[in-house]
């Protein structure tokens, strides 16, 4: 909304026009500052585009981007009178006067009312060069940097001259007595030694000093009394606290995010004894800011802890001095981590009306803090318009506001999760070696079928055709009849073949030609009597085989895992393994003596059950309203941030899943608002695939990820993220790969050569695990229909061995190593890395435009 009436001509005059009208004042920079964040967004919001200085006149002659022109007036005289908010009509027609109403379209809000009308009152603050006239100019960085001593380059100065050659110790001390003589004034005298140790006491650590170190120091007539002194203070742990507290203030710290409800920080206090830490072992200020801004991304700082949780007077050690234990897996801070806390200090509300304007204001907080903290700049200015002195433009401001949004908020396991990080590497490599000796194993017991696969199937055909017939058994298995079983028999001998592996295949082989996607049917619908022989041929003519094409690229597609296109999920913590389960991926589950294996067809995040143990230590904080109920933290797969274009997000999933979709990083979910962001499933079939639908209409537009969590101790496995506005087609087999196997014209014998290369070399191949990340696009679409193949082997082993019996595999070392695992961790708030995301230009700072 505008003030787009004729406020100028409305304006009654206060002064005359003859008499002269004093613009020029100097305001304090609480008062600056207070115009820049609070009363300029209004102007430029509801009122420039009718009194602006654009090329249009501004409408009654009053012009508001200026404050000489709030004074001069319009048309009719002045708009305000600087302290006199009662006697300025700008101030009675924002208030619906009984003779003006200003803007005209309705009434500014109660909040914004009173903030001009306090601006008023105060002065009407407004800096120096504010004042614009004509058209906007380009932003001159060099012009803004030749202009103030601040972005000149350092340059060494030698130290003055001076009078009293005696009293500098310094360099410094010279520069200081320098400007006293100039003002022929001469240093204080020195502080008795008593009243000296005292203010030493009180600067360094706080605290005044006890009788005992009083006596000690008085004691001490050694040149050097002052240093030990020094030197002492700063190694103790209360130099820490006190010069922390005063980093503390300017981040912001608190311990609850200032709204109704009192909605905590958890473990905030994490982050307040982390700059303790810090001081107290001289991290250097450039590492400081580093850990800061990119404390998950950089090097880690480690720190020792015990088994309990945190040592509080760890001692702080670089990386190389601490290596990866193998034995003992010593728990270890990353203290670096711990910094990026600090991003998440500030006031956050709970149903925010406006979730977009929400977003803007909160990472219009965390970068002036930012600014305000590292560079001692007023950076935020620039949200709504280009620095008026200092060398920032809104191209600055954006950018880090960009920086800020990419990545996302989570309460990192501090004290586990490098521990846990690489317990779960070696998890990895004893379920390799368990996965290799089992498959090693089958393919082993098979190869002897394996190699003469085409063999089996051209005398199965020939059972097929030569009549063989089959009956229903008690069990409701297919089996042929006593009479064909023993001619089989009688076929497996002139063969050389292994008699009960050949009626498997027989039987096989007949339910394959009556259904045209299974693998086998390209071979066996050439059997049974003579009408039913040949290719079967499609209307299209085409074979069937070539008919079995891949699913067409789902729509709307976010994130997929299934050919392992997209690997930009992020994952907190190592409950979801090391990395995603490719296609191909052979896998045991469930007890010894009862496992089941197979391969995977579908890739994506699966949980790993080995951490569903994990917990939180006593005391440990979690998140406020419903996203603390379901204890994500270390047990998180993310997306990608991306923007939403349909009304419902649908999730690939298998087993149970709990999804939070952070729509403009909005996170207290404990009001009436925003509860359809989260959204729990459960399942009682953890192998079968299924979409699951995320209704989120009401935030089309925004910008979003979403986080996944496990359902308690359920199975739990992710492949993709789809909007659209019904539901995806479910991902089937591809056939495509055989149409180079079953061609037309192609004899029986070719035929059966073919499907044993094939089937061989997909099962050894995938089983093994030689094929997990094709290299090509053409075999990474072709991946998901080879591990079809190596899985329709692994379930269908009995054509191929009669009794496989799995190896033993030994526990012992998995036993152990979960022996070693704390399961119980600290939380400390932390920053996920994200995908990077640009933020928008606001025209005026304005979230809706």
């Amino acid at each position: 909304m505008n003030c787009c009436g004729l406020l100028g001509l409305l304006l009654m005059t206060v002064c005359s026009a003859d008499e002269p009208v004093s613009t020029e004042q100097n305001f304090d920079e609480a008062a600056l500052e207070f115009f820049e964040k609070d009363v300029r967004p209004i102007l430029s919001a509801r009122c420039l585009e009718c009194h602006g200085s654009g090329d249009k006149a501004p409408k009654g002659g009053l012009r508001l981007d200026a404050r000489s022109e709030l004074i001069r007036g319009g048309d009719t005289g002045a708009a305000i009178v600087p302290g006199k908010p009662a006697d300025s009509l700008l101030v009675s027609a924002i208030n619906y006067g009984d003779m003006y109403q200003m803007p005209p379209k309705s009434k500014l809000p109660a909040k914004e009312i009173a903030t001009l009308t306090k601006w008023v009152e105060m002065g009407a603050p407004w800096p120096k060069e504010a004042s614009s006239a004509g058209k906007v100019k380009p932003f001159d960085l060099a012009s803004r940097k030749a202009e103030h001593w601040c972005w000149q380059p350092i340059k060494d100065h030698a130290p003055p001259a001076v009078k009293d050659s005696v009293w500098p110790m310094s360099s410094v001390d010279r520069f200081i007595l320098a400007k006293l003589e100039e003002k022929s004034l001469r240093p204080a005298p020195s502080a008795e030694r008593l009243t000296l140790l005292r203010r030493i006491y009180f600067d360094l650590i706080g605290l005044p000093p006890s009788v005992e170190e009083i006596e000690a120091f008085l004691k001490d007539e050694s040149p050097q009394a002052i240093e030990h002194v020094v030197d002492r203070l700063l190694g103790s742990v209360h130099f820490g606290e006190r010069w922390g507290r005063h980093w503390l203030d300017l981040v912001r710290f608190a311990e609850t995010r200032g709204h109704e409800f009192e909605p905590i920080i958890p473990n905030a206090w994490q982050y307040r004894d982390y700059v303790i830490r810090a001081l107290n072992a001289d991290v250097p200020y450039n590492r400081l800011l580093t850990e800061h801004i990119a404390g998950d991304l950089i090097e880690p700082r480690w720190r020792e802890v015990d088994g309990r949780g945190l040592k509080v007077d760890g001692q702080t050690k670089p990386a190389a001095d601490l290596q990866p234990s193998t034995i003992n897996h010593q728990p270890r801070i990353n203290e670096s981590i711990l910094g990026t806390g600090f991003w998440f200090l500030g006031e956050e509300v709970h149903s925010p009306v406006d979730i977009r304007k929400d977003e803007t204001d909160r990472i219009d907080n965390r970068l002036d803090v930012l600014s305000k903290t590292f560079l001692g700049l007023t950076v935020a200015c620039a949200r709504c318009h280009d620095h008026k002195f200092d060398a920032i433009s809104q191209r600055d401001y954006y950018a880090l506001a960009g920086f800020a949004i990419s990545g996302s908020y989570r309460q990192v396991r501090v004290d586990t999760e490098a521990q846990h990080r690489e317990i779960a590497e070696k998890l990895a490599e004893i379920r390799a070696r368990q996965r290799t000796k089992a498959a090693g194993s089958l393919i082993e017991a098979a190869r002897p079928t394996l190699d003469k696969l085409d063999r089996y199937l051209l005398a199965a055909q020939q059972a097929l055709t030569d009549g063989a017939t089959l009956e229903t058994a008690e069990d409701k298995r297919k089996r042929l009849t006593p009479a064909s079983r023993e001619k089989v028999n009688a076929l497996a001998v002139a063969k050389q073949l292994d008699g009960e592996l050949l009626a498997r295949w027989t039987v096989e082989l007949e339910a394959a030609r009556a259904d045209k996607q299974h693998p086998l049917h390209g071979c066996a619908e050439i059997t049974g009597p003579p009408r039913a022989r040949g290719l079967h041929v499609d209307t299209d003519g085409q074979p069937a085989l070539a008919r079995r094409a891949s699913v067409e690229p789902v729509d709307g597609l976010v994130v997929d895992f299934v050919n392992l296109r997209d690997e930009c999920f992020l994952q907190d913590g190592v409950s979801f393994g090391t990395r995603p389960v490719p296609p191909g991926w052979f896998e045991m589950r469930g007890p010894a003596d009862r496992r089941e294996f197979f391969v995977a067809t579908i890739g994506g995040w699966e949980r790993e059950l080995f951490w569903k143990d994990i917990k939180l230590a006593p005391g440990v904080e979690d998140d406020h309203g419903k996203l603390g109920e379901w204890h994500r933290h270390g047990r998180m797969v993310r997306s990608p941030e991306f923007t939403l274009t349909k009304g419902t997000l649908w999730y690939l999933v298998r087993g149970s899943v709990r999804a939070y979709a952070a729509v403009n990083s909005h996170l207290v979910l404990a009001g009436p608002l925003h509860g359809s962001v989260v959204r729990e499933f459960k399942h009682d079939k953890p192998n079968e695939w299924r979409w699951v639908a995320h209704p989120l209409d009401g935030y089309r537009g925004h910008r979003l990820h979403v986080e996944f969590t496990p359902g308690d101790d359920a199975e739990c496995t992710i492949a993709m993220v789809v909007q659209r506005d019904d539901s995806p087609p479910l991902p089937t087999v591809s056939w495509r790969w055989m149409d180079e196997f079953v061609r037309p014209g192609m004899s029986p014998e070719e035929r059966a050569k073919s499907y044993r290369e094939a089937i061989n070399g997909a099962a050894t191949n995938i089983v093994l695990g030689e094929i997990f990340s094709p290299p090509s696009d053409q075999q990474r679409e072709a991946s998901g229909a080879w591990a079809e193949v190596a899985n329709w082997f692994v379930h269908h082993r009995n054509l191929f061995v009669r009794d496989w019996q799995p190896p033993v595999l030994d526990t012992t070392e998995e036993a152990e190593l979960a022996k070693t695992v704390q399961w119980e961790s600290q939380l400390a708030p932390a920053m996920l890395d994200g995908n990077g995301v640009d933020e928008q230009l606001l025209i005026r700072g304005n979230s809706s435009t």
